[in-house]
């Protein structure tokens, strides 16, 4: 078994438990190793003067760097020297061996350490608002929504579609979804509809019981992710602040609101919200369940979903602390991932009803 380690050169923590998240989706690495050919002779140069170049220019350097890690995953012999002469440099130090690294598995793994030094380039200059630095310690969502973001713009510069009519790439197969609101008036009964598509589809889920008010009682410390889920999708009864100009009966009415999913993506995200957006960035120190399999109900029933990894955060703030990643590799064992320092996980016990008060974001797969 092979697992793949990430090297931190200050502050790249929150980049490596993301991309263990990202790597246990085996699909995502298995299309990057067919496609491996069309991908290092890829000439980005190519791109220059296209509508959407910075977007796509980002993304292809992104596809090329990761990608080059699931070469070495998958055949540690593979040849690099299928890029352009002139695009061999910036990969020269993706991989690299430390002169020593803590390994702590069952004796059986082969521990391959990475140091993503183009894609850490690629993201401390353009992954910032309007593409500026995206320097220090970061929020791992906001990183995971820009990062699938771009890899979407590079799979499309690439011509890397799997349906070329739509645009549509290995990215939106995995991670598109899309939701439809409705409001329901509670007296003359009419309705309207709301639908909503998204290349990448995930669940933020407020955990803080100040929102839910009257439902404190009903949403305790140690509450479990199915809840929230099913919470997220609760309908509600509207007060009369909130009233709906219906379009039939022109006057105002009292409505029932609620969302429900139509599309449902392979890899549902679940977003635990823990931080507080503001100078302090305070962290909701929580307790929540972590359920083994979800259900997601649709308009044809129910889907369901099993964990395959998770975002910890570790610390008291968003703008300070570390993050790390629990994951399930091939061999159905999980690890925890500690940047470059591997363990077999022995004290989670996902089936029990682990509980945690700094896991933030949960991958589960389509079962």
């Amino acid at each position: 078994m092979r697992v793949i380690v990430f090297i931190n050169k200050g502050t790249d923590c929150y980049i490596n438990a993301t991309l263990q998240g990202l790597f246990t989706e085996y699909k995502f690495i298995n299309y990057l190793y067919k496609y491996r050919h069309e991908i290092m002779k890829f000439d980005i140069s190519s791109l220059q003067g296209r509508t959407d170049y910075v977007k796509q220019n980002i993304g292809a350097r992104l596809v090329k760097s990761i990608a080059i890690v699931v070469y070495k995953l998958y055949d540690p012999n593979v040849d690099i020297t299928m890029c352009h002469k002139k695009q061999l440099q910036p990969f020269s130090s993706v991989l690299r061996s430390p002169t020593h690294i803590t390994i702590n598995t069952d004796g059986d793994d082969e521990i391959i350490p990475v140091y993503m030094e183009d894609l850490r380039k690629v993201i401390i200059n353009s992954f910032g608002d309007n593409y500026s630095a995206f320097i220090g310690q970061k929020d791992a969502h906001e990183f995971l929504k820009k990062l699938l973001e771009f890899l979407n713009q590079g799979f499309i510069a690439m011509g890397l579609l799997l349906d070329p009519t739509c645009g549509f790439t290995i990215i939106n197969q995995l991670f598109w979804g899309s939701t439809s609101t409705y409001i329901t008036s509670t007296e003359c009964k009419h309705s309207s509809q709301t639908h909503v598509k998204s290349d990448y589809f995930d669940l933020v889920v407020p955990i803080n019981l100040d929102i839910y008010k009257e439902k404190q009682q009903r949403l305790p410390e140690g509450t479990d992710v199915q809840t929230y889920v099913n919470e997220f999708f609760a309908e509600e009864e509207l007060d009369d602040k909130n009233k709906w100009m219906c379009p039939t009966c022109k006057i105002e009415r009292k409505i029932k609101k609620g969302t429900i999913m139509v599309q449902t993506p392979e890899i549902l995200t679940v977003t635990l919200s823990r931080f507080k957006f503001d100078t302090s960035g305070s962290k909701i120190q929580k307790k929540v369940k972590i359920n083994n399999t979800i259900h997601v109900s649709t308009k044809t029933g129910k889907v369901k979903y099993e964990l395959k990894s998770m975002i910890i955060h570790k610390g008291l703030s968003l703008l300070y602390g570390h993050y790390i990643a629990v994951v399930k590799h091939f061999n159905g064992k999980w690890y925890q991932c500690d940047d470059d320092v591997p363990s077999i996980e022995k004290n989670i016990d996902i089936k029990a009803g682990h509980e945690n008060k700094d896991a933030y974001i949960l991958f589960y797969k389509k079962t």
